[in-house]
Order: structure tokens, then C-alpha cells, then sequence
């Protein structure tokens, strides 16, 4: 009997963050209040390159929440996607699809 991979979450957000270098999305890692303007964690296209933000200071679980949604709008076909993250990325789909229905 098998027991399931499971990862340690620095380890997740290292392999998300090999995901995305292959498909091309830039991860910015800032103090989000050190800019003199509101600015939330996320994606934008800049110059025609994606670019995710991501505030410093949040914990690694949730840096893993905001990158696994933005890879989520990449096209992640014919990339190797350890099963384990495969499972996270869909997860954190299926929360977001049902969360966004109520």
C-alpha cells in the first residue's frame, strides 16, 4: 500500500515557482506597503508579459494560494506537473469555482 506524497509547503511553492518560470510568469515578491499606492497580491500583464505580485511578509501557504490561482490562467499543457501540485492547482480551482457561484 502506497501512502501519499505529501510536500512541505516551501517545497510546494519552490516546484509552483519552477511551473511558472516555464511558462513564462514573472514572480515579484515585495513589501506591498512600501508603495505609495494601494496595491493587492496578484496578476497583471505588463508590456505583454505576465507578471504575478506577491507581498513579502505573507505566510509561504499563502504565497501558494496566490501563485497556484494565477498558474491556474496559464496554459500549463505539456509541462510536467508533480502529481501532488497537479492536485493542489485543481483543488485550489474547485474551491475558487465554487466559492464564486454563492
Amino acid at each position: 500500500m502506497s501512502k501519499a506524497i505529501e510536500m512541505r509547503p516551501e517545497e510546494i511553492l519552490e516546484k509552483l515557482e519552477e511551473i511558472a518560470e516555464q511558462v513564462s510568469l514573472h514572480i515579484h515578491y515585495e513589501e506591498m506597503k512600501a508603495f505609495e499606492f494601494h496595491v493587492q497580491d496578484g496578476g497583471c500583464t505588463v508590456k505583454g508579459e505576465s507578471h504575478v505580485f506577491i507581498d513579502r511578509k505573507r505566510p509561504t501557504r499563502e504565497r501558494i494560494s496566490i501563485l497556484a490561482k494565477e498558474l491556474q490562467r496559464c496554459n500549463l499543457e505539456g509541462i510536467y506537473i508533480h502529481p501532488y501540485i497537479r492536485e493542489r492547482i485543481l483543488r485550489l480551482t474547485l474551491s475558487h469555482s465554487t466559492e464564486d457561484a454563492q
